[in-house]
């Protein structure tokens, strides 16, 4: 027997957050479903303050169309500041680190997210383009075709240029992050000590590996929470077997509640816990 179809839902919320530099956003979220799957997000958002975000992927890409309505944002990449247009478009790739900064800014954004590999390799690194001529894309095909007609991307790498071991050690935790794999299996394994691994991770990406890894677990949770799936299953699949853990670690990395999380993520964002 096939399914019933599903109509797909639009529904608002609006909310606010203390971010942990002392700046505040506020949001106007439009959430579009079908089903228990979030299809499209629109959001108006306005920083009030300075605030500088590390931004961690996991095992799925977010594309986003931006237009900045006042204040600035900006990137930084190998120590240097990149300044976006007026109106850009933002893709953060699969397990990438991105720093984005806000200083007194009032945008709005419309995007989707994915976790199929883009056909171009120049494709899977974080991103900016000049999209003063483009509309936001409807899906991932639509998205890659117009991605081959940008004539300048500006790559925005946090951290553009690791050593040889810190990349080969991120590969890993990359391939098994949910898997329970501990930091010093994987030093043993690139015949290094546990110590000299996590010096030289934090050197070249300003996070330890651990804190690298548990960071990817929460992005890849708030995917999942996205597309409406239990926050138990959610825990297991991410690498916690511990459900008290699996919060613990999600507030720390998140400054959010999964269930918050999820409330916003599908537009539900006066729930409770």
């Amino acid at each position: 027997m096939s399914k019933p179809k599903t109509s797909s839902v639009t529904k608002e919320a609006d909310f606010e957050m203390a971010l942990p530099d002392g700046a505040t956003l506020r949001s106007h979220r439009i959430t579009t479903t079908d089903g228990d799957r979030v299809v499209r997000v629109e959001e108006d958002v306005e920083v009030r303050g300075c605030s500088s975000e590390t931004w961690v992927s996991g095992p799925s890409w977010m594309f986003e169309l931006i237009t900045i309505k006042e204040g600035g944002i900006y990137f930084i990449s190998g120590g240097e500041r990149i300044v976006p247009p007026k109106r850009f478009g933002l893709l953060f790739s699969l397990f990438s680190i991105t720093e984005m900064c806000f200083d007194n800014a009032s945008f709005h954004w419309s995007g989707f997210g994915g976790k199929t590999s883009f056909p171009e390799a120049w494709m899977n690194r974080p991103f900016i383009f000049d999209a003063k001529d483009f509309e936001c894309p409807r899906d991932a095909q639509e998205l890659a075709e117009t991605l081959r007609s940008v004539s300048e991307a500006r790559f925005i790498e946090r951290f553009p240029r690791p050593s040889e071991l810190s990349a080969r050690a991120k590969s890993i935790i990359d391939q098994t992050y949910n898997e329970g794999v501990q930091i010093a299996a994987i030093a043993q394994k690139l015949g290094v000590s546990h110590a000299h691994l996590s010096r030289q991770f934090k050197k070249d990406f300003g996070l330890a590996p651990n804190k690298y890894c548990h960071q990817v677990r929460a992005s890849d949770a708030m995917t999942r929470l996205a597309l409406g799936e239990p926050i138990i299953e959610v825990s297991m699949d991410v690498g916690y077997n511990d459900l008290g853990r699996f919060y613990k670690q999600f507030r720390k990395q998140t400054n959010s509640s999964p269930g918050l999380c999820q409330s916003i993520l599908l537009g539900d964002a006066d729930d409770e816990d």
